[in-house]
Formats: C-alpha cells, sequence, structure tokens
C-alpha cells in the first residue's frame, strides 16, 4: 500500500492486538515504542490495557477507572503513564502496569493531559476550563488558572 502523499511509504500489516469487543478510543506509544496503551469505548468504565510491542502481548489490564478515560499520556522520560477520565481523578502506573499514586478528584472532569520535558510536573486541563499544574514528586497542585479568564498567569 502506498500513501498519496508519500510514494515511498510502504504500509505492512505486522499484527492484530485483540483486547476488546469494542471500539476503541485512544492508542499511545510510549516514548520508546515498546508499549502501547489501548482504551475502548463502550459507555461503561473499561480497562486500559498496555501491550509489549516486541512480543505482541498484553502486559496488563489497568483497572479502576470510573466511566470514561479521555486522556492517556506517557512521561518524556518513560517511566510514567498518566490517565483521566469523567471520574476527575488522575491514576499515575509505571509502564508496567502498576498504581504508584492519584491525583485530583476535585470535582470536574480532567480532560487533557501533558507532561513538562523533564517528566517533573504534569499540566492537566478540565471541563471547567481550569488548567493545573502538578508536581509529581510531592502529589499536589502548585498553581491553577482559568484558561477561559483572559487573565495573566
Amino acid at each position: 500500500m502506498t500513501d498519496a502523499l508519500s510514494p515511498s511509504l510502504q504500509l505492512r500489516h505486522v499484527s492484530t492486538l485483540r483486547g476488546y469487543p469494542w471500539e476503541i478510543h485512544i492508542v499511545r506509544f510510549s516514548p520508546d515504542g515498546m508499549v502501547l496503551v489501548s482504551v475502548a469505548d463502550s459507555g461503561i468504565a473499561q480497562p486500559v490495557r498496555l501491550w509489549n510491542m516486541r512480543g505482541r502481548q498484553l502486559i496488563s489490564s489497568l483497572e479502576g477507572h470510573q466511566g470514561q478515560v479521555d486522556d492517556v499520556v506517557f512521561s518524556p522520560d518513560n517511566t510514567i503513564l498518566a490517565i483521566t477520565g469523567d471520574d476527575g481523578i488522575i491514576r499515575l502506573w509505571t509502564r508496567e502496569g502498576k498504581l504508584f499514586g492519584t491525583l485530583g478528584g476535585g470535582g470536574h472532569a480532567t480532560t487533557a493531559l501533558v507532561f513538562s520535558t523533564d517528566s517533573q510536573f504534569l499540566f492537566t486541563g478540565d471541563e471547567a476550563g481550569r488548567i493545573q499544574v502538578w508536581s509529581l514528586k510531592a502529589k499536589k497542585i502548585l498553581f491553577s488558572f482559568s484558561a477561559s479568564s483572559g487573565g495573566e498567569i
């Protein structure tokens, strides 16, 4: 198969990972490309799945998320997976699938996540229009501001 924009690009099917009977909502690779995370969209809480891309096998099913998962992001240093959704709780997992912390729970669903380039801070956005900066070491908010206020940070 050849892409119309890149005639030299050659695509081929490598394998199929089977894990859900529902539509896949989110797929993300770890920075090193060795772990794939997948999230189904079934309308009910579903486990987030971690896949080993070398062996193309399931590493772990991450349980505990209530409602829809809205965002998944790996830290740039490849050690942390942050997952958030409708329950307003940000869960922090190792790339091996071990839960080691939570952030939030303030009532509003967190809809967006991004790590700082040094993996020390997590920036979050929520449905109320707030942006928060979290210290991962202290597991607390350093500062918060309203993205819709038009004011200065």
